[in-house]
């Protein structure tokens, strides 16, 4: 394996905490030995950023030698060049896992500082990555422990949270990410919707230039929010929102760009008995619908999708 000078041990990006200190050994920046792909790699960060030019020899290398985890995360912001992979959005949180299950497991020190702690592990960063930097540390510690001590509940938990973000990932709906990000980020899944509910629905007569956000019409079940008022929340990929609005006893069926199930209106609503059923309302039906200056009745059609 090609030989590089490791960084000096001292966290380049910022130490988790744990168990209430601070473990500079957790931080994807911290110096070490990483040996992937044939070649030695100075740290976590190092290796992560060079794998988003898989058939670019020449960056790669130029990453591998840069001189600190944060150099090396600069070389890597260029993802306009024509070697850049085009599925990192859908790799990007398994890469860092590889690059880190490598670390602890090809470094004793670093290994033992890992499995030595116990509670939750709190990183640094925005939501997406101080989540899943936790999470798939919380993973390879418990994978990295000896089996007598391993917690598998947990380790099984954590491996369901990855998953479920790879699912999203290839989906390639942002608001899925976000939203499987978001649960993760309190260590569950996101939560079902209501027995019964049909995956996604189509929705047809609204006026589309007008209500813009209602987009192709079409609306899946919103995994960040998948109920309302026990009724299924809908959401379509251009932000528009179909649930059950419920106001001082009132309950109406809405359509809206905003999500507000307090409330009994919307640029469409239909309204519903107070002693009636509150599924949602499938085939064509009599809605009230905001035309631009008042709300009129108009046909709309929802069909599963």
């Amino acid at each position: 394996a090609d030989q590089v000078t490791p960084c000096s041990l001292v966290a380049m990006g910022g130490p988790c905490v744990v168990d209430g200190q601070s473990r500079p050994e957790l931080d994807n920046f911290h110096g070490c030995r990483i040996e992937m792909d044939g070649k030695d790699w100075p740290t976590a960060e190092h290796y992560f950023q060079a794998c988003k030019y898989p058939h670019d020899e020449e960056m790669r290398e130029a990453i591998r030698q840069a001189s600190s985890g944060m150099a090396s995360w600069s070389l890597g912001q260029s993802s306009s060049g024509e070697s850049f992979r085009t599925d990192w959005e859908q790799v990007k949180v398994d890469v860092m896992y590889t690059a880190n299950l490598a670390k602890f497991s090809q470094n004793d020190k670093l290994r033992q500082a890992l499995i030595s702690t116990q509670g939750s592990i709190a990183a640094q960063g925005g939501l997406f990555w101080k989540t899943w930097n936790e999470i798939l540390l919380e993973r390879i510690r418990e994978e990295l422990r000896d089996l007598g001590s391993r917690d598998e509940l947990l380790l099984k938990q954590r491996v369901e949270l990855m998953d479920a973000w790879r699912a999203a990932a290839g989906s390639g709906d942002e608001h899925e990410v976000t939203a499987v990000t978001t649960w993760a980020a309190k260590r569950m899944v996101p939560p079902s919707a209501p027995v019964g509910s049909v995956a996604q629905v189509q929705l047809e007569g609204l006026d589309v230039a007008l209500h813009t956000w209602v987009g192709d019409g079409i609306f899946r079940l919103d995994k960040l929010r998948p109920e309302a008022n026990s009724q299924p929340h809908y959401r379509s990929a251009t932000g528009g929102h179909l649930y059950l609005g419920v106001r001082h006893g009132r309950a109406a069926w809405c359509i809206d760009e905003v999500f507000s199930p307090q409330e009994a209106t919307g640029a469409a609503y239909l309204p519903l008995a107070s002693d009636g059923p509150k599924d949602l309302p499938m085939g064509a039906r009599s809605w009230s619908c905001f035309d631009g200056s008042r709300h009129v009745e108009s046909r709309l059609m929802l069909q599963v999708a």
